[in-house]
């Protein structure tokens, strides 16, 4: 498998995983932590049901920690610890996973940066020293940059012909704002993305101390501390203590769309409009092919550390689930003007998104379709959800969640996710109770102060020939 360097993906997925049950029918999820002298948080999951072995290498850094600056640098520096590293030149990586029969993964989130490699479980050894190089940093290399920078401008013209893609980024648009870290010594470096303004980032945000190692598979813990021990040891001590004071822009906070620093530097930090502009509606149109039309209402909601986070999956299932949901029954079914309904959520650390998508037959009609969502809205406001519906939300988060976790790399991940987001790896093992206590109130109280239409933006997918009124 190649190692392209993807945005978002799995780690909803693995976030989604960490912030809801990892616990099934009271099975707890065991694990082994302990910390280097670099700072290096290490996770062993022992899982001896086949012959593999994940390794994940994950960062806290992310999308929101990029100024428009410096837009794209976890994906550059993640695209170098790929190609040029201390041992390895460009295509080694790649050919090494061909020779062995590797998988990996490497994404950049909205808050973290993952690096995942699966092996056969005789090649430990090996997968924990590719970790590794990744740990000491890029080697600085102009042909290893300027094949990273193509790299990521193709992967750029791709999404923006790929809907899902652009739907993305207009969702995370919508919470920019209020989720960007802005640090002006970052903000300060080159702008235009050289690789000397990289490897400034790479410094304050890719240290030992920002990172988790986490292996799940078929080992021995005894075997990945004695790897971990010699392959990491030479990585700096924890003694130096880098202080990054972001600003962080609140939800009230009237925020112009660009800051100038100190130095005279402008930097636009969004306009974020559900953050900063107050008009009744909110709307966006994206162009698509001639005979596709759909409608995506999104929502500002909680961050992902809120207890009632995981009310947004409940509310996602018994409403615009694909099958058997509310508006499946209604659009699709019972009125015909729908080929499908679904929902996301995106989890972010200050503000998150849930959104509902209608996919239209030609000649559906938006009104009514609006007309519909605003009217299951309503019913959910006033306790119209039943026991049966809270029941099958619950059971599809808990067999959603463990499905994720059950391969190696799922749960190296999301163990990963638990350490560097929350402080505690094993916080996952104790969310079935609280899941089990959501109720009809909290589905109301949660739909009444997010739901909401001044909270709301559309976003009309329709061909350039049609328009919205």
């Amino acid at each position: 498998m190649g190692s392209a360097i993807k945005r978002a993906g799995k780690w909803w997925m693995a976030l989604a995983a960490a912030v809801l049950p990892a616990v099934l029918c009271g099975q707890q999820v065991e694990y082994e932590r302990f910390v280097m002298p670099s700072g290096l948080r290490v996770l062993v999951h022992p899982d001896h049901r086949s012959p593999v072995v994940s390794v994940a290498l994950l960062y806290r850094s992310g999308l929101n920690d990029e100024p428009s600056t410096l837009a794209g640098v976890n994906r550059v520096v993640a695209g170098m610890l790929t190609e040029s590293t201390r041992h390895l030149s460009p295509g080694e990586y790649r050919s090494i996973l061909d020779t062995y029969g590797g998988e990996t993964s490497v994404e950049v989130g909205s808050d973290v940066v993952f690096f995942s490699d699966s092996f056969s479980s005789n090649m430990l050894k090996g997968a924990i020293w590719l970790a590794s190089e990744r740990a000491y940093g890029f080697r600085e290399d102009t042909a290893a940059y300027r094949q990273v920078l193509g790299h990521i401008r193709r992967e750029d013209a791709a999404r923006s012909e790929d809907l899902s893609g652009r739907e993305d980024e207009a969702l995370r648009e919508m919470v920019r704002t209020v989720n960007l870290r802005l640090v002006p010594e970052v903000a300060a470096l080159d702008s235009g993305m050289t690789m000397q303004a990289a490897k400034a980032y790479e410094s304050l945000y890719f240290s030992p101390k920002k990172a988790v190692l986490a292996v799940s598979g078929d080992v021995h813990p005894d075997s990945v501390r004695k790897y971990v021990v010699e392959m990491f040891s030479l990585l700096p001590p924890d003694t130096v203590q880098v202080e990054l004071n972001p600003t962080v822009f609140s939800v009230g906070d009237a925020v112009a769309d660009t800051v100038v620093l100190s130095d005279g530097k402008a930097v636009d930090v969004g306009g974020g409009i559900l953050t900063t502009v107050e008009q009744k509606r909110h709307s966006d149109t994206l162009f698509v092919e001639q005979g596709t039309s759909s409608v995506v209402f999104a929502w500002q909601v909680l961050p992902y550390s809120d207890h009632q986070f995981g009310v947004f999956d409940f509310i996602g299932t018994v409403l615009a689930a694909p099958d058997g949901s509310r508006l499946s029954r209604r659009l699709v079914e019972e009125e015909g003007i729908a080929t499908e309904v679904g929902y996301k959520v995106l989890p972010m650390e200050r503000a998150s998104v849930f959104a509902v998508k209608v996919s239209l037959k030609p000649g559906g009609d938006i009104s009514q379709v609006e007309k519909v969502v605003r009217e299951e809205l309503e019913r959910m406001k006033n306790f119209d959800i039943s026991p049966a519906e809270l029941t099958k939300a619950l059971n599809t988060a808990r067999m959603s969640a463990w499905e994720y976790i059950s391969s190696n790399q799922g749960m190296a991940l999301t163990l990963a996710l638990n350490e560097s987001l929350f402080g505690d790896a094993g916080q996952f093992n104790r969310r079935m109770e609280q899941l089990l206590e959501y109720t009809q109130e909290d589905v109301r109280t949660v739909v009444r102060r997010f739901l909401r239409n001044d909270n709301m933006k559309t976003i009309y997918e329709l061909p350039p020939s049609q328009g919205t009124d």
